[in-house]
């Protein structure tokens, strides 16, 4: 009997670019996205997801963010003041690969000048057979009361990285978790489930994404 996706690989491909103004460099921009082969039909859905999602991060760039950086540029001119390129890139780390599941988080980095950098992360898992993502109650079959329990794990670990001082999140955001929580925001690794919160919704930018580890019973 053939194994299922045994032939499955994934690469991350990446394109490095500048757009000028005048000859003046104005706009340095990273991209990168995941690249399946073999692995059956479900590679080519989620081929064409990440290549149509790559296109409008491309295209975001080169319209609005470009248009904005020039004015940066035409400002700073105007008022004497030195001007620092602005820098884009949209990262890819997969996180997971099995024969059955992929799973990765992609982070788009925009940072204006010389101001802080600003993150923005989501997740995806997909059942390769058929190229369809995995929502996070999946991997929680005839468990109606999963998500109580996940945010009871989150709090827990929240309150001793607090004690602990091993980070930077705000003193109440323990009493915060459950209202920002969205389910959509989670990935796998080999450690379990993921659960990531935005910059500045639990903490200061300083904090960056702050990310939870959920245990994955072996029934997911």
């Amino acid at each position: 009997m053939k194994k299922p996706h045994q032939d499955l690989s994934v690469q991350v491909k990446r394109e490095d670019w500048e757009l000028t103004l005048q000859g003046e460099p104005v706009l340095s921009c990273t991209l990168t996205w995941p690249e399946l082969a073999g692995g059956g039909k479900g590679t080519a859905a989620i081929n064409r997801y990440y290549r149509h999602a790559a296109g409008m991060w491309r295209s975001r760039w080169e319209r609005e963010v470009f248009l904005h950086a020039c004015l940066d540029l035409a400002d700073r001119r105007a008022r004497s003041r030195p001007f620092k390129p602005w820098q884009v890139q949209l990262t890819t780390h997969i996180t997971l690969r099995t024969d059955e599941l992929l799973s990765l988080w992609q982070e788009g980095t925009e940072q204006q000048g010389f101001e802080r950098p600003l993150s923005l992360r989501r997740g995806d898992t997909w059942s390769v057979a058929d190229g369809a993502p995995r929502t996070l109650a999946s991997f929680f079959p005839g468990e109606r009361r999963w998500k109580k329990r996940m945010l009871e794990q989150l709090e827990r670990q929240a309150r001793h990285r607090l004690e602990q001082g091993e980070s930077l999140l705000d003193p109440d955001c323990p009493q915060r978790l459950k209202g920002a929580f969205d389910p959509q925001r989670f990935y796998l690794s080999a450690e379990g489930i993921q659960v990531f919160y935005p910059m500045y919704v639990l903490g200061p930018g300083a904090e960056g994404i702050p990310v939870f580890s959920i245990p994955l019973s072996p029934a997911g």
